[in-house]
């Protein structure tokens, strides 16, 4: 996670945290998520259901 610097500049374009809330929930619902490879946490995309598959 990046440091949170310039906060009266930053504060709303910041989305660090957002986005760590997002990989943590996706991973959540893996069985084993101990072998994922943290330190590119930013690039993990959920692998989207059939019923999201189908939408598109």
């Amino acid at each position: 996670i990046k440091a949170f610097r310039d906060s009266r500049v930053n504060r709303f374009t910041d989305t660090e945290l957002i986005k760590l809330s997002e990989y943590l929930n996706a991973i959540a619902e893996l069985e084993d998520f101990t072998v994922l490879d943290h330190t590119h946490w930013r690039e993990y995309r959920k692998k989207p259901t059939a019923e999201q598959k189908r939408r598109t």
